[in-house]
């Protein structure tokens, strides 16, 4: 496969699993990304900075390597609720108990055959896992991420 293929995939990938995952942790299967949020413009920036590390790009577009790693991480930290999501579970974890063994354990015992059928569409979606289509591949990571999601949702009662 080419690098652009598996970049592609790769971010293709991802978007899934954190549509899913959000949709899952914040069980809102509505919940969609901003379009700013590991988007095309993002594949082909990635795409730009491994051919540039790998040589593959002219040294006199140093400065386009440097904005364009800042972009990345400025669009992605700033525009996909990566911070929502862990804050979501650290206020949750800061009321002193929710977050403990003792209490994530009786959560596993409580909901387990929520965490089992959790488990189970992780399982589907590994089945034919990765898929050659995008499309494809984006629904099955969307799933995984989804059913994670759920799982973590149940096991600090979010």
């Amino acid at each position: 496969k080419s690098t652009a293929t598996v970049v592609g995939e790769i971010v293709a990938g991802a978007r899934g699993f954190w549509t899913g995952f959000q949709q899952g942790i914040y069980n809102d299967r509505r919940r969609t990304l901003s379009d700013r949020c590991l988007n095309q413009q993002v594949r082909d920036e990635v795409y730009f900075v491994i051919d540039f590390v790998s040589g593959g790009a002219s040294f006199d577009n140093i400065l386009k390597f440097i904005t364009t790693v800042s972009g990345i991480i400025n669009d992605n930290v700033y525009f996909c609720g990566y911070e929502d999501a862990i804050k979501l579970i650290k206020d949750k974890c800061d009321d002193g108990t929710s977050c403990e063994p003792a209490q994530i354990g009786k959560n596993v015992q409580e909901k387990l055959f929520q965490l089992i059928s959790d488990l189970n569409g992780i399982m589907a979606a590994l089945q034919d896992f990765p898929s050659s289509d995008l499309v494809d591949l984006e629904d099955q990571t969307t799933t995984m991420g989804k059913s994670i999601g759920k799982s973590l949702r149940t096991l600090f009662n979010l």
